[in-house]
């Protein structure tokens, strides 16, 4: 990507397309968060200069993903809460889920399981109406994680009778998120 920008105009719209696309994808490192979000601010100006409400969301929802992935509840749920608004508005799906998917974590991590709970079941009901197969297995696991943090084993057992793949969920999926879950959440 780096090639791709010296053959743009380093503020033009393209430039700011594949930024958002860049930032994401070197925040998605372990010591990308700097460079990551470096490109994601740069595409973010763009996108306001050019009053591109498409790239803007998008870049927001990679914003939240970056700084969830580092851990960085509080920005995760700023960037998070600004694409959803902005993805409402547009009905752009894929932004939106990304948006939802990081801000549920988020809510789980800073222990508010029901916020975490309505944004889990806002992305189901978007992926069940899409019949998007992907994203209805992601959801499903954030929804059977919030149930899970809770110790509210009834409810995670109905969610797995939901999950059309529930045999699927590997215990090492719960293992691996734990380092998002608070010590204790009521």
């Amino acid at each position: 990507m780096p090639r791709a920008l010296d053959l743009v105009d380093p503020d033009s719209h393209d430039a700011g397309n594949i930024l958002a696309n860049y930032g994401y994808a070197l925040g998605a490192t372990g010591d990308g968060l700097d460079s990551g979000l470096a490109a994601l601010e740069r595409a973010l100006a763009i996108s306001k200069h050019e009053n591109d409400k498409v790239l803007e969301a998008r870049t927001q929802a990679n914003m939240a993903n970056v700084y969830g992935f580092h851990l960085h509840w509080e920005e995760c749920l700023n960037a998070g809460s600004r694409a959803i608004e902005l993805c409402m508005a547009l009905d752009d799906f894929q932004s939106e889920m990304r948006a939802r998917i990081w801000v549920a974590t988020a809510f789980i991590a800073n222990g508010d399981p029901e916020q975490a709970s309505f944004h889990s079941e806002q992305m189901l009901e978007l992926a069940e109406r899409r019949r998007d197969r992907t994203w209805i297995s992601r959801t499903f696991q954030r929804v059977l994680i919030v149930e899970v943090a809770r110790g509210d084993w009834n409810s995670a057992r109905e969610v797995c009778r939901r999950y059309p793949f529930g045999l699927a969920i590997s215990v090492t999926m719960f293992i691996d998120l734990w380092w998002v879950m608070p010590t204790s959440v009521t």
